[in-house]
């Protein structure tokens, strides 16, 4: 019986190769093609919040409320908080509590209105 015909090294070297290049070309054209749906996703926020902002198309949902769910959604979080200072007429150096003022996804009713101090929390 005879045995089948063995390859030389260089054949299969430039098949190797070919084979990595075109999984590379691969790869890159998925990370464009992500890059460039996030991009869409995130211009589509930026122009609803903005709308938004201007001209009041849904005066049911607030800004900050609209923000956070654009921005929950965007990043894939379960939860999104909008904390405001608790007194809106201090500098900004005299500011020492936040409260939540617009809270969306898991536990929103719940945090709504909670107060935050500024020194000493990771979201103040």
């Amino acid at each position: 019986m005879n045995a089948p015909p063995v390859l030389s090294p260089t054949p299969r070297r430039a098949s190797v190769l070919t084979l990595g290049s075109a999984a590379a070309v691969t790869i890159d054209s998925a990370q464009l093609f992500d890059r460039v749906r996030s991009t869409a996703r995130w211009t589509e926020a930026s122009r609803a919040i903005t709308t938004a902002l201007l001209w009041g198309v849904d005066l049911h949902v607030r800004p900050l409320q609209l923000i956070a769910d654009r921005a929950c959604e965007l990043s894939c979080a379960e939860q999104g908080v909008v904390l405001v200072p608790s007194e809106a007429d201090l500098p900004v150096d005299d500011v020492d509590t936040l409260v939540v003022s617009t809270a969306v996804g898991m536990h929103a009713d719940e945090v709504l209105g909670q107060r935050v101090p500024v020194d000493g929390s990771t979201m103040g």
